[in-house]
């Protein structure tokens, strides 16, 4: 049994670590600790803490770990919660491709690996749940129980159409057009990512209470900094396969 605090890797502190985020309830930082873990291809940023069963969490866009934070420590009294952020973001590498679902299950089974878990419960929300649905069609056997929710998944859901009669719908779901856009995309957002991931938080969260402005301003400003990680937000997008088999 790893105990709280177990860490592995290169520690890892600053904005965007659990050192450098507003809001984490108090006694956090004495159960988790931020690690940048080699898996090989790319150096994956990763929360760790707690004793028990492995559980894996994997966040939605435009979020990262840091949408867990109200959740981990309950759950740190029962497991060993591991909240990455996968490719692409927050502080993980964002390398210029392997967005495609195949290569992100590689990349968590390959985390996982080197932090010594076989098998494993997860749980993965919005797009979080593209890859946990690859992950547990791929390799059922190492995982213990998965949590899947709040996404449509390209290839398996049915495709909504493009222009909706039903105006919330088109609402919900413009963004999947606009974020598979080449390179207008970014040049329309970059410098007005408060306008845009503003908006996107606003109209999608459950209630304006929901998601308090400074963690708000903390994920609009992780991809204000690193023009890499706007890119990669988008790439997600791009990498879509709606081939998956039913």
């Amino acid at each position: 049994m790893q105990p709280t605090g177990f860490s592995i890797g290169e520690p890892v502190s600053g904005f965007g670590s659990v050192t450098g985020v507003p809001l984490l309830p108090n006694g956090f930082t004495d159960t988790f600790k931020s690690s940048l873990v080699d898996i090989g291809a790319v150096r994956l940023h990763a929360v760790i803490g707690g004793q028990g069963p492995a559980l894996l969490l994997l966040g939605g866009w435009p979020q990262n770990w840091f949408a867990w934070r109200a959740l981990m420590l309950p759950l740190a009294e029962r497991f060993t919660v591991i909240a990455v952020d996968p490719r692409g973001v927050g502080l993980s590498d964002k390398p210029d491709d392997g967005y495609d679902a195949d290569t992100l299950s590689a990349d968590i089974f390959a985390l996982m690996d080197a932090l010594g878990h076989e098998r494993f419960a997860m749980v993965g929300h919005d797009i979080g749940m593209w890859t946990g649905y690859a992950m547990a069609a791929d390799r059922p056997e190492r995982i213990a129980r998965i949590a899947l929710g709040e996404a449509i998944i390209p290839g398996v859901s049915a495709s909504p159409p493009l222009i909706s009669d039903d105006r919330r719908t088109s609402d919900f779901l413009w963004h999947f057009n606009f974020n598979r856009a080449l390179g207008v995309n970014e040049a329309l957002v970059q410098g007005r990512e408060a306008i845009y991931f503003g908006y996107q938080f606003a109209t999608k969260a459950g209630s304006p209470e929901a998601l308090p402005a400074a963690a708000r301003d903390f994920y609009i400003e992780q991809l204000r900094r690193d023009p890499k990680a706007l890119r990669a937000s988008f790439d997600y997008y791009r990498a879509i396969d709606t081939s998956i088999p039913q």
